[in-house]
């Protein structure tokens, strides 16, 4: 995909190159990105959901998150639990 053109300013070279360097730099972060994005550990639960999945009443999961062992995200009205943050609350509750 390097293409090279006929530049006759040298200084036009090296702008082209610069920029080529920057693409290729924002490209890999783009791809970094994409696979952190298909990790199943960034999914986000419900309070529900989370309630399930660590066996627990609503109020339990209220208390846990007030006392700051459980981080919560509101989206708008939600209160939403990433997945890998509960299972963190897991390890550390077992041990």
């Amino acid at each position: 995909m390097a293409q090279r053109f006929m530049l006759a300013d040298d200084t036009l070279v090296a702008k082209v190159d610069s920029l080529m360097e920057v693409a290729e730099t924002v490209k890999a972060k783009l791809i970094k990105m994409e696979n952190k994005k298909s990790s199943p550990n960034n999914k986000y639960l419900t309070r529900q959901e989370t309630a399930d999945y660590l066996r627990c009443s609503l109020s339990s999961l209220h208390r846990m998150v007030n006392n700051g062992i459980l981080p919560c995200r509101k989206v708008g009205r939600k209160s939403l639990f990433l997945l890998s943050d509960v299972e963190k609350v897991v390890q550390t509750l077992n041990v």
